[in-house]
């Protein structure tokens, strides 16, 4: 919102005050513009109070110290790009699309990661179908799913439809000394890469989903080749990427039970070593 006495002639925004041009902006605070669009309070009441407050006092004392500043306040419709991860393993995917719906109507992640789908192959295309059809197709819906028998094993991701064109699902690179049925069954419907590449970044950033196996003696092999893909595969993006988000249920052991794979905490911003 903007306001001032504005000269016959053209002039700057910028004049200064002895050429008769007072020109000033009221915008939100910067917190309200670090909110999703959807997320953000209604503040044109405010505004508004802000602005009349501002051309009743005297022109001396009406610009505060932030509103004389030349920084351009940030813009209207940018939306700070957010990417999560649930995991629906408890009711299964099928039961859990109304409140991953409600999640992404609250919180408006442009990646959702969605692990321990629960849901075989043959089936999840008509869950892929509700789940669009209920974001009226905002988002789309990639899977991976495991093909062994027994419980399906599976882990998807929802891509909001602006961000989709700057997204890649990557190879994960396989450790050499791993037998490749063994590998396919550690890591697939486990593990989900994706890179994102838009305008004015100088590389792409690399997202990865993981799902790790439950925490036990009998998964610490399983575990540890799913660890080393995920290292591997950092090495090999490392050159390219800007920088690695990495997230899941890494379904962590005590620090007594470790099964030889060592991950830092989120404190520090480090996941894989």
């Amino acid at each position: 919102m903007q306001a001032g006495s504005f000269p016959t002639s053209p002039s700057s925004s910028h004049s200064s005050p002895g050429a008769g041009t007072i020109s000033w902006t009221v915008e939100p605070q910067n917190t309200w513009y670090e909110r999703p669009l959807d997320s953000r309070n209604c503040v044109g009441q405010e505004l508004l109070e802000s602005a009349q407050d501002e051309i009743h006092q005297p022109a001396s004392d009406n610009l505060s110290d932030w509103q004389r500043s030349d920084t351009a306040p940030p813009n209207l419709w940018d939306s700070p790009f957010s990417v999560a991860f649930l995991s629906v393993g408890f009711r299964r995917l099928r039961c859990s699309i109304p409140g991953v719906v409600e999640f992404l109507d609250q919180y408006r992640s442009d990646v959702l990661f969605l692990g321990d789908l629960g849901v075989q192959r043959n089936k999840v295309g008509r869950l892929k179908l509700r789940i669009e059809e209920a974001m009226n197709k905002e988002w789309l819906l990639l899977t991976d799913i495991q093909a062994a028998r027994g419980y399906p094993v599976g882990i998807g991701v929802l891509i909001h439809s602006s961000a989709a064109k700057y997204t890649s699902k990557i190879p994960l690179v396989k450790p050499p000394d791993v037998d490749e049925e063994l590998w396919h069954l550690s890591v697939e419907g486990r593990v989900f890469g994706l890179t994102l590449t838009k305008l004015g970044m100088t590389a792409p950033v690399l997202l990865i989903g993981v799902d790790q196996h439950i925490a036990s003696v009998g998964n610490a092999h399983l575990r540890s080749i799913l660890l080393s893909t995920l290292s591997l595969t950092k090495d090999r993006w490392s050159s390219t990427s800007m920088c690695l988000i990495c997230l899941g249920d890494f379904k962590m052991l005590h620090p007594t039970e470790a099964d030889g794979v060592t991950l830092a905490t989120a404190r520090h911003g480090k996941l894989i070593s």
